[in-house]
Order: C-alpha cells, then structure tokens, then sequence
C-alpha cells in the first residue's frame, strides 16, 4: 500500500487499485504575503517610476498653462502677473494650480479675453487632470492587491507559476497553456515564489495550506478556491485483497470527530 498525498486518476486506475478517497482535494495556488497594508508598504508602491513621471508630467501641464496666462496678463494686469518675468511666471504657476486644485484662492484672476480663456480651458481640463492623478494614486496604492485578485479569480494565464515536474499541477497547466517554471521538489518552488523568481505556486492544495500555516506562517498564504476538485485515496496494487478491509477503516475514520480535529490543526480548515 501506498499512502501519501496520492490522487486519483483514470491513468492510475489502470494500473493499480486505489481505496475510497480520504480527503477532497484539489489544486491551488499559493503566492507570496502581501505588505500592502503596511506604511512602508504603501509608500513603497507609491514613489514607483512610473508614478513620479505622472507627477512629473502634471508639472509640466501647470508650468504651461501658468505661462499662458502670464503671456496674456503680463501687461494689462501687472497688479496681479506683473513685475520681473520670473515674478509673473511664479504668479501665472501659483494661478494655475490653486485653479486646478480647486482651492480656490481668488487672489489672481484674469482680466483680458485671452486670459479668461485660457482659464476657462484650464478649468474644465483641471477636471480630467485631477480624475487621471487619483486614478494613478489609487493603482500605485492597490497593485498588489489587484495581483492577489487576479490569483484569487483564476486569472492565470498572464503570470509565471512555479510547478513541481510530473504533478497533477504541471498536466494542468500545459494543457491550459499557462506560463511555468517547473521545479524537482516542493522547497525549490515555494523558494522561488518568496523570491519574486516565480508569481504563484501551482499544486495541491491541502498541502499547500499545510506549508503556510505550519513551515511558512506569515510568508505565503494559499487562495480561496480550488482550481481543480481531486481526491486523495490510498493505493494499491490491482486486485489487493485489503481494498474492502481499508475502505471500511476509512470509512470510520472520516465519521470520526478526532479526524475533523486533524484537519483544523494542520490544514486550518474543516
């Protein structure tokens, strides 16, 4: 008899025997815990290159529509946009920006047609423009997370996932066409989705569950739903005379309030 994390399948039964399945299993993913909710964690994600160029960008914007309404209000308004050219400019900057923001100041306005337009085009710009930088702070702030639900819905076939050569995992994912890295052994794979070389890790998910609550608390953490639905049975060679015996103990076991127990402990799950 062979006892293990064993599923069984059409091929199998065709060459040995298996008892009635143990345990309802399945396949899972598992990926790396998130510091999304931590500070630093989310700081981290904000000041990203592709974050700081949008910020950059933005200034730019301010800085022309700033030039624009000094252009024309440097010479009707001096009050307000007059004074040395870096004076107007900083003014026509501090304008467009309170203006963008919506702040709201007042302390500069325009006065000629040309700057009334200009502030009119700024103003139902500003709209889209603030829209855009929330929109860009919100997905700095929650990319990871969107990882994790793109995991967690069964969006697989856009990320690399670690698979063990010969695993139910591995027959899965080439038949999908899914993006792998296979590895001999389990350790290699859960070592290359802690460092960032894999995205997720592609296998049982009993056992899975098993090495994030007892070998990698706080490191992995396993998603909610089955990719697949499999059993675990014993097996044995074909024709065993044992096979009624077993089913029989098995049976017994899983009506048995000690094998819930067992579950809970290691799996965290009933």
């Amino acid at each position: 008899m062979a006892a293990a994390a064993i599923t069984a399948n059409a091929d199998r039964e065709s060459v040995m025997d298996f008892t009635h399945p143990y345990f309802p299993s399945g396949l899972g993913l598992a990926y790396k815990t998130s510091s999304s909710n931590s500070f630093f964690g989310g700081l981290k994600r904000l000041f990203t290159i592709e974050f700081l160029q949008a910020v950059s960008a933005l200034a730019v914007v301010i800085a022309g529509a700033g030039v624009a309404m000094w252009w024309f209000e440097r010479r009707k308004n001096q009050e307000q946009f007059g004074g040395s050219t870096a004076e107007g400019l900083g003014n026509g900057f501090w304008w467009s920006a309170v203006t963008m923001t919506t702040v709201g100041y007042g302390d500069k306005s325009p006065i000629t047609l040309g700057g009334r337009v200009v502030g009119l085009i700024w103003m139902f710009a500003s709209i889209l423009i603030v829209s855009g930088l929330t929109a860009a702070i919100a997905t700095a702030l929650t990319v990871q997370q969107l990882g994790q639900d793109m995991l967690k819905s069964r969006h697989v076939s856009s990320i690399r996932l670690a698979v063990i050569e010969g695993s139910t995992g591995q027959q899965m994912a080439r038949r999908s066409g899914w993006l792998t890295i296979t590895f001999d052994d389990l350790d290699q794979a859960v070592a290359a989705v802690k460092g960032d070389r894999a995205d997720a890790l592609l296998y049982d998910r009993p056992i899975l569950l098993y090495l994030a609550s007892e070998e990698h608390p706080g490191e992995i953490e396993v998603a909610p739903d089955r990719l697949s639905s499999e059993s675990y049975s014993l097996a044995l060679p074909s024709g065993s005379v044992h096979r009624d015996r077993l089913n029989v103990a098995i049976l017994k076991i899983l009506e048995s309030e000690e094998w819930k127990s067992i579950r809970m402990r290691y799996l965290g799950e009933e």
